[in-house]
């Protein structure tokens, strides 16, 4: 993922992976429909400040500063399992103000969707993009190129490369779109919105995640526990048996 400093970025390319085989009756499922399964979540960092999460459905948009966001989700209607392919990194700054023309990063929301990108992979590589540093002024310009890993044959509006706007639910879940199971070859995009606010202050900006709502209730290891204590009355038997024989 490729960030750069007040530039609005719209469907950049990440890569394409091969999550798998799909999911077969008596087949065991691949690693990421395991972990789609157990609720994994993305933990992800910019500036050190950890993102929140935020959720979008027909009537509600929700934001919840909880740890990280889910690597996908499964369906109710057809208990597959689909993976977050595409996130909308949403950062908030304002300016430092002893500083010209620095900048701190005081927000930071991820809102992840499911994305069926139909594509033929590209010839272009990473070379394209980090190339030239001596200086001629050609490097800066092909890091203004975006990087492509892919033709979209089914793009959605911001991924057609002429409409500067950014994913959104309706784009998403438009009529005619499906997501992307967790399995096969999948492309995965990214949206930046970067968005300037003065009011939120650079000491306050950890002040939300000590309000967290859990989200994710904590689970307690039972099983770990039990045997710590099972390891205690042991060693404290086995003490007492030996300090009992030698004071006899």
């Amino acid at each position: 993922y490729r960030l750069r400093m007040k530039q609005d970025m719209y469907c950049e390319q990440v890569c394409i992976t091969n999550l798998g085989r799909g999911e077969q009756k008596g087949v065991s499922p691949n690693k990421v429909v395991r972990a789609i399964r157990k609720n994994y979540h993305n933990n992800w960092i910019v500036d050190n400040l950890s993102a929140a999460s935020k959720v979008e459905d027909d009537t509600t948009i929700t934001t919840r500063y909880w740890q990280g966001f889910p690597v996908g989700f499964v369906a109710s209607d057809t208990q597959k399992a689909y993976v977050h392919n595409h996130v909308n990194l949403e950062i908030m700054y304002h300016p430092v103000e002893t500083e010209t023309d620095k900048y701190r990063v005081v927000r930071l929301t991820v809102e992840p969707f499911s994305i069926k990108h139909e594509f033929e992979p590209s010839e272009d590589d990473d070379d394209s993009v980090e190339e030239d540093e001596d200086g001629d002024g050609s490097g800066a310009e092909a890091a203004e190129k975006p990087f492509k890993v892919a033709d979209i044959i089914n793009p959605i509006p911001s991924c057609n490369g002429k409409n500067s706007v950014h994913t959104n639910y309706d784009m998403v879940y438009a009529r005619g779109r499906e997501p992307q199971l967790a399995s096969g070859k999948v492309l995965f995009t990214y949206d930046v919105i970067w968005t300037e606010n003065s009011d939120l202050h650079w000491a306050s900006r950890w002040d939300i995640y000590l309000s967290m709502d859990d989200a994710i209730p904590a689970k307690v290891h039972w099983l770990s526990i039990a045997n710590s204590l099972v390891i205690v009355f042991v060693l404290s038997a086995m003490i007492a048996a030996i300090l009992v024989r030698n004071l006899r």
